[in-house]
């Protein structure tokens, strides 16, 4: 099968920005473990860009090694560094930009999955942080944990958006979008403003698992004095129609619409949305015979974003959820991709069964936008249910964030990804059949 998605016909250029600042180690490390060559095979030409805020040790010659381009940063502060690399970005015709912290304390293999969903149309692609080890005791890990987790759950409250990591050092956005987005931050506070204004304009977003690690070197951000900041940029950007002065210095002029699929394509996006989110090592994808080309597409996005697929073309498509073994669960997620009847009361477009939440999620046909109900969104940050479920849920939450153990923050990702995206899930036992209409049980989260 092959390992790659559209990329192989229409090549796309794709740029990754490090901001960097006295990062000589951390640098060497990241830039060696980037998978370009397996992006250049998913169809992704992909430029490196470092931008240096005036390193005073080797950062610019590692770079220069490893064949990065160096742009110097003619101001300070992080913010101010992710803008100007932005610029250049989209002044040197990049289709896609993520930036990516150059501490070593993200996991590259995320660029994949998250350059393949900006090719799907997704604007804005967040990572969200899975610690690799269990948090340490110290004061100072402790410091930060709560401060992520408070302010995480306060941009998803304020915005009504499921955001689970407001503070993310790995992101990715589509040219044609922050094109028509005006930043102003210079400091740690630039993601914070980036995240809700896109979020709030009405940009699609997705959240993808991350696996984060023990930075390499001096840590720069000030709990306080940034974290100060960062809240700060939350209650102001986290309300729609905020009255924002004009950039500092960075200048867009993104005048075309964004390039977004249609309804009637946007549902592969979903669906890869939500596989990427439970991000299994292995995935089945089972379809009807009709809809064989749907399951190849898929399975072909899928792996190009390090998901072994396996595809089981059926003359029929059950649409419930596959049965389990006495003593041996299944814990291989299940994607089915059931005939469309010719009636405006169509099942669903993709039925995902995932057993380590025992969730079954149904993806249904849209035919127009105005049918995902604004009026039904809830912020989702770190939420296994809705707040009117339980009067201790906002205990549970902050217990959850504070935890932040691989297992929590994956269920709470799958959560907060099925709302947005207008997925359904199944109100019974994980066994029960899907029903022969269109389900309506409440959705779990959803976006703005």
């Amino acid at each position: 099968m092959e390992e790659s998605g559209r990329g192989n016909v229409t090549p796309h250029h794709a740029t990754i920005i490090l901001p960097t600042l006295n990062e000589e180690k951390g640098l060497a490390s990241t830039l060696e473990e980037l998978p370009l060559n397996n992006l250049l095979l998913a169809g992704f030409l992909t430029r490196v860009l470092v931008v240096d805020g005036g390193s005073t040790d080797r950062t610019v010659e590692v770079a220069r090694a490893h064949r990065a381009t160096v742009l110097r940063q003619t101001g300070r502060g992080k913010g101010d560094a992710v803008r100007q690399g932005v610029e250049a970005a989209l002044a040197d015709g990049a289709d896609y930009v993520t930036v990516l912290d150059a501490d070593y304390s993200y996991a590259a293999d995320t660029l994949l999955p998250t350059f393949s969903l900006l090719a799907a149309g997704t604007d804005l692609v967040i990572g969200v942080r899975r610690p690799l080890q269990e948090p340490d005791d110290n004061v100072r890990s402790a410091v930060h944990r709560v401060g992520d987790a408070l302010l995480s759950m306060a941009a998803a409250r304020l915005s009504r958006v499921p955001f689970l990591d407001i503070c993310s050092g790995l992101w990715g956005v589509r040219a044609d979008a922050i094109s028509r987005v005006r930043l102003e931050s210079t400091g740690f506070e630039i993601e914070a403003e980036l995240f809700l204004k896109m979020a709030r304009q009405g940009f699609r977003v997705s959240q993808v698992p991350v696996t984060y690690r023990p930075r390499v070197g001096v840590a720069k951000l000030n709990a306080f004095q940034d974290g100060s900041r960062i809240l700060l940029s939350i209650l102001r950007f986290s309300r729609s129609g905020s009255k924002n002065p004009p950039p500092v210095s960075l200048e867009y002029v993104g005048d075309a619409e964004p390039q977004v699929p249609t309804p009637a394509e946007d549902w592969i996006r979903r669906v890869q949305a939500l596989a990427l989110a439970v991000n299994p090592p292995r995935l089945s994808i089972v379809a009807d015979q009709a809809r064989a080309a749907d399951a190849d597409e898929l399975a072909s996005r899928l792996w190009a974003a390090n998901i072994r697929v396996s595809v089981d073309v059926a003359a029929q498509t059950p649409t419930s959820a596959p049965s389990r073994k006495k003593g041996s669960p299944d814990s291989t997620p299940t994607i089915r991709l059931p005939a469309i009847p010719d009636t405006p009361t169509n099942p669903a477009m993709a039925v995902v069964w995932v057993p380590q939440s025992h969730a079954l999620l149904y993806v249904p046909p849209i035919t127009e936008s105005s049918e995902e109900d604004p009026a039904a969104n809830r912020s989702g940050g770190y939420r296994f249910r809705r707040s009117a479920d339980s009067p201790t849920s906002l205990v549970t939450n902050l217990a959850t964030a504070l935890h932040g153990t691989a297992q929590a923050r994956s269920k709470a990702l799958l959560y907060a990804t099925a709302g947005p995206l207008g997925v359904r899930t199944s109100p019974g036992a994980a066994d029960e059949p899907a029903p022969s209409r269109s389900p309506t049980p409440r959705p779990v989260a959803r976006d703005a």
